[in-house]
């Protein structure tokens, strides 16, 4: 909850937020828009292999319906007008089995009345109770040819399982993205900062440095125009301070819009980049650990394997269809329904049907197509894969070589300020002794200050180094967990 905490006070308080690196990426991982557009995605999917296992629910339809009819006919007798009536109840119960059965169980229940009259003399007959007719029948069919493989039935939920597992893979490729931003623009932030400091620090420096040379030249240890080089020193040091101003606040507006925050409330980063140490990196061990997690490459994965499960369905629809069909049932008549549904269940009245059907396309045409669609499908999917862990294999050989480079630059960074600040020592202690000009002072100023930035960046460059390392790997650099 702390992040949480720390977030709101960044977008509602007045003034500026202290902010960690790692509560910088989990308040990323809360608020970012992409991020939660991406997250909505997976929602989608997961939601598209609820559908497509619905297709294997059992449904229950219920029924009722009444009819009226009044018609005329020819008998021996004569000619016959009838009206009948009829009120019918049905149930039925169906289900589609990932083994190609169909099952159904029907109940049906209906009760009739009848009225006839023979118009040449006018007799009636009408029944005077009405007539109960109760079936209950279950029917079943198999499919042998087309349809009975459990793998080709459930090929739309198989299919939405790998969407469902693509969605994720991409989801967690944004996540990755946005923590690779995040961590850039807090870096970014963290550099600025450092060189406001310096900036200033400089200017503080430059400013002290003036008051000296003025003191020298009103005592005649100096020419005059040195104090006219320290002014300048000291306006281009202004300069440099506004700009370094500048540069802070656009790198806390970049990384509010990340974190869905207020850009006018400035950031305060109170991380700092830890210190470089050795690293042994194996080639084979951190391309082998990239192949494992980048979750580009398990998405050509997924490509893969929905190619190769289209390929086999299709194989298998080259097949006839045959089906074999079965069905028993019960009926029972009577006036009194509890008669007619006792009569119905003792079997007395029963039927049944065997059956089957068989349906074989001349030619076949559009199967085969299928079929050899789907091996194109499969060739250029396993061709994709291996491009993409080529292309990943190589990213990370270069980036293994950019985080052993950028060690090298901090530890040259380094070695520049200790070099910058002897020589700033050196010069004054020349200056001192009236061995040294005042421009050699202030350039020795200035190369401290470009040394000092210098090493931040390199600091800089080289977490955001090991962070791009993390991405390609599928990892979360900095975020605890």
């Amino acid at each position: 909850m702390t992040h949480l905490l720390l977030l709101s006070l960044l977008i509602a308080a007045p003034q500026a937020a202290d902010l960690s690196y790692a509560q910088a990426l989990e308040g990323a991982l809360v608020r970012n828009p992409t991020l939660i557009r991406a997250e909505a995605s997976a929602s989608s999917a997961e939601g598209s292999l609820v559908s497509a296992r619905g297709a294997f629910d059992p449904y229950l339809n219920l029924g009722a319906d009444h009819q009226s009819s009044i018609s005329e006919s020819f008998s021996q007798l004569g000619q016959v007008a009838s009206q009948t009536s009829r009120n019918g109840f049905n149930t039925t119960l169906s289900q589609f089995l990932p083994t190609g059965t169909s099952v159904n169980l029907d109940w049906s229940v209906d009760s009739s009345t009848y009225l006839y009259e023979l118009l040449e003399s006018g007799m009636t007959w009408e029944v005077e109770e009405p007539q109960r007719f109760s079936t209950l029948s279950a029917n079943i069919s198999q499919s042998l040819l087309q349809g009975h493989r459990m793998a080709y039935n459930l090929s739309a939920v198989r299919e939405a399982e790998r969407s469902v597992t693509r969605a994720e893979a991409s989801l967690v490729a944004t996540r990755l993205k946005v923590v690779a931003d995040t961590a850039a623009a807090y870096w970014s932030l963290v550099t600025m900062r450092e060189l406001e400091d310096i900036a200033r620090q400089a200017l503080e420096v430059a400013q002290e440095e003036g008051r000296v040379v003025q003191a020298m030249v009103d005592a005649g240890q100096l020419a005059p125009v040195e104090a006219t080089r320290v002014e300048a020193a000291v306006v281009q040091s202004r300069s440099s301070l506004i700009e370094a101003e500048h540069g802070h606040r656009a790198a806390s507006e970049a990384l509010a819009q990340l974190l869905g925050a207020d850009p006018v409330e400035l950031i305060h980063a109170t991380s700092t980049p830890e210190q470089p140490v050795a690293l042994s990196l194996d080639d084979r061990q951190v391309v082998a650990a990239a192949l494992e997690g980048n979750p580009e490459v398990l998405v050509y994965r997924s490509s893969v394997d929905s190619a190769r499960i289209a390929l086999a369905n299709a194989k298998h629809a080259r097949l006839p269809e045959l089906a074999v069909t079965g069905g028993f049932g019960v009926n029972g008549y009577d006036p009194s329904f509890s008669e007619a549904v006792a009569e119905m269940f003792s079997g007395d009245l029963r039927f049944w049907t065997v059956g089957a059907d068989l349906s074989v396309p001349l030619g076949n045409r559009a199967d085969r197509g299928s079929v050899q669609q789907a091996e194109a499908s499969m060739i250029q999917a396993q061709q994709q894969l291996e491009a993409m862990e080529r292309m990943v294999a190589a990213q990370v050989l270069a980036q293994v070589r950019t985080v052993e480079a950028g060690l090298v630059r901090v530890d040259l960074a380094q070695a520049n300020v200790r070099l910058a600040q002897a020589t700033l020592d050196a010069e004054k202690a020349r200056q001192r002794e009236g061995r040294a000009i005042q421009k050699d002072v202030l350039e020795a100023l200035r190369n401290l200050s470009n040394a000092q930035s210098g090493l931040a960046q390199a600091r800089t460059d080289y977490v955001l180094a090991l962070v791009e390392l993390g991405r390609l790997q599928g990892r979360i650099e900095g975020l605890a967990g």
